[in-house]
């Protein structure tokens, strides 16, 4: 199937979804409230009872561990919270409900006893949950580990945090990357690609079913960006990259991409409809290119501004 045809298809999907907003609605609530009930058990350090909101086969992934299957991340939470902090809490700046993905952007404060001080850790956390049957399949956390460890040493006697100059060259890589990505330079964001690069919207292959959003090496990367809009130019595309943090040779990126989707995305319906929505991305880099890249997008809200503009 050609890359237009397959926009045609997922425009159709689009559209039968949006024609079902109230129960879109309804499923998003569920999720939503299952979410904040497992971050209530979490603040209150009651890793069993986080546990009941796992799914069996559980797949979680932080930035330094990785644990599969409920027993094994429960324990993964328990070595990593011993001693138990003072106080955990979270301020959920934003979330977005995206077919079976619950995304969080959040600052996560903790209370921990360290070398005998109390110690105030204040650091942002983007959290991934995917359900499935009403569980939690997948979670992946990706927390700020560089202003952890400065905050960290910053409240210890003799501690100094230490330089990143690594992190700083690739949140600068980052930038420029994302002005190619703003530009629609395919070209040019293909230079930013390791050879072995990998890539995943999780959150795509959710919402439209059949298309492939997962990809490995440079070059299928690269084909896969050109051939989303194949040689249709768009009139408009913009994106922001709010902000930007590193930990290790990660780096984690807030954005907002909005676009005026090209006729064709719109079977051609009169006027220009215009989506934004906000992306979450997971970077990796090695040797200066980026090696990894996860995104997860806000699709709930990109359906249904599609659906109030071709509704006029």
């Amino acid at each position: 199937m050609s890359m237009t045809k397959r926009i045609l298809v997922l425009l159709a999907f689009v559209v039968s979804i949006a024609a079902n907003s109230q129960v879109v609605d309804r499923h998003s609530n569920d999720l939503w409230k299952i979410t904040r009930d497992y971050l209530q058990a979490f603040e209150q350090m009651d890793f069993d009872k986080m546990g009941t909101f796992l799914h069996d086969s559980v797949e979680f992934f932080d930035i330094g561990s990785h644990a599969e299957g409920k027993k094994n991340v429960i324990e993964v939470w328990k070595k990593t919270f011993t001693p138990l902090p003072l106080r955990i809490q979270f301020d959920i700046r934003e979330h977005f409900v995206s077919g079976s993905f619950v995304v969080l952007d959040m600052r996560y404060e903790v209370v921990n006893v360290v070398e005998g001080k109390n110690v105030l850790l204040n650091i942002e956390v983007i959290s991934v949950l995917q359900f499935r049957d009403g569980k939690i399949i997948l979670l992946h956390d990706y927390p700020d580990f560089t202003s952890y460890s400065r905050q960290l040493a910053s409240q210890l006697k003799d501690k100094k945090a230490r330089s990143n100059e690594v992190g700083e060259r690739n949140v600068s890589t980052t930038l420029r990357y994302y002005e190619a990505y703003s530009r629609w330079d395919v070209a040019s964001m293909s230079t930013f690609f390791h050879d072995s690069i990998e890539f995943k919207d999780l959150t795509a292959k959710d919402i439209f079913k059949g298309g492939k959003f997962e990809y490995m090496g440079k070059e299928a990367v690269s084909k896969f960006w050109s051939g989303i809009f194949g040689d249709q130019r768009l009139s408009y595309v913009d994106m922001v990259v709010n902000n930007a943090f590193t930990a290790g040779d990660y780096v984690v990126v807030n954005t907002t991409l909005s676009l005026v989707l090209p006729p064709s995305w719109t079977g051609n319906a009169p006027g220009k409809v215009l989506v934004s929505l906000p992306i979450k991305s997971l970077l990796r880099f090695r040797d200066g290119k980026i090696i990894r890249q996860y995104d997860f997008a806000d699709y709930t809200v990109y359906n249904k501004q599609i659906k109030v503009q071709l509704e006029k």
